[in-house]
């Protein structure tokens, strides 16, 4: 009884810690922001020019975030992507 006591005390031990151990959560470290026209736009282009601008930076990943609308022009959006290494 004390054995499977111990087992059991020890296994929960080992599920505590990986549940609460440190976390690997990356942060961005860059921005890369690329202008598209809106009306005829490839996402995966987007994406490939992206992280081929992440490479260059020492990044090895490219994530959309989010978009932003040119005011001065109907022509021409921003998409912005966050670099990860």
């Amino acid at each position: 009884m004390l054995r499977y006591g111990l087992v059991v005390f020890i296994a929960l031990l080992l599920c505590g810690c990986e549940a609460f151990g440190r976390k690997d959560i990356r942060m961005p470290f860059d921005v890369v922001s690329l202008q598209y026209d809106p009306y005829n736009y490839s996402m995966a282009e987007l994406t490939r020019n992206a992280t081929a601008a992440c490479i260059a930076k020492g990044g090895t990943e490219a994530v959309a975030v989010d978009n932003e609308i040119n005011t001065e022009s109907v022509r021409w959006a921003y998409m912005n992507f966050n670099c990860y290494r």
